[in-house]
């Protein structure tokens, strides 16, 4: 009776179940392995493995990122949207009022410009028009630079009096303000001393659309 008894327990099948019954404590201890984890929160409703463990989901999103690249900051969040950095080259149409001791003119004409425009914005100016009283062509080639609103150019001024079929050459200086919309527009308000002919005052107004 004994023998079969004995018999009976060392059976393979009850050594499996002796044998699962002392490892399983033993699995539970054992790391889960590369990609996968015991955390509640990450298994819920998961399959898990004969340790408890499931795979690891990927549950942080990816934030999508702003085009904009700078121009997306903090920095530039809270400018509007005019103020915002942007490469600009542009034709225009400009006016202009001139004053001197030889009397008041007024012209039409054309004018370029290409650079930065923004916050803190630079470029290269030029101009030219035609002068409606003394039927001369004028005109100016040079450089501006702004803070915000508010610039100073600084730039070659020439004319050419077809009447005398004469012409002069002098400097133009100016302070401009920029109306930043779609469509930048600028008054400028400055002088201009030929080397020959008589200073100048004179206002101008321009609006460029781009290129």
């Amino acid at each position: 009776m004994r023998k079969v008894l004995l018999r009976g327990l060392l059976s393979p099948l009850w050594i499996c179940v002796l044998s699962c019954t002392l490892a399983s404590p033993a699995l539970a201890k054992v790391g889960c392995g590369r990609g996968k984890t015991r955390a509640p929160r990450i298994c819920k409703g998961a399959k898990l493995d004969v340790r408890g463990c499931c795979k690891i989901r990927n549950l942080k999103k990816r934030k999508k990122r702003k085009p904009g690249g700078t121009n997306s900051s903090w920095f530039s969040s809270w400018l509007p949207k005019s103020l915002s950095f942007r490469e600009f080259s542009g034709v225009g149409l400009k006016a202009d009022f001139y004053n001197s001791s030889q009397g008041a003119d007024r012209s039409l004409g054309i004018a370029a410009r290409t650079g930065i425009l923004g916050l803190i914005g630079w470029g290269g100016v030029g101009s030219v028009n035609y002068r409606f009283n003394s039927q001369m062509i004028s005109g100016h080639v040079g450089m501006d630079a702004y803070l915000m609103f508010f610039g100073l150019q600084l730039a070659l001024a020439w004319q050419v009096d077809q009447q005398r079929n004469q012409s002069d050459h002098g400097i133009n200086y100016g302070f401009k303000l920029m109306l930043p919309t779609s469509s930048p527009m600028f008054i400028t308000i400055g002088g201009q001393i030929y080397t020959e002919a008589p200073t100048e005052f004179f206002v101008n107004y321009s609006v460029f659309t781009s290129l």
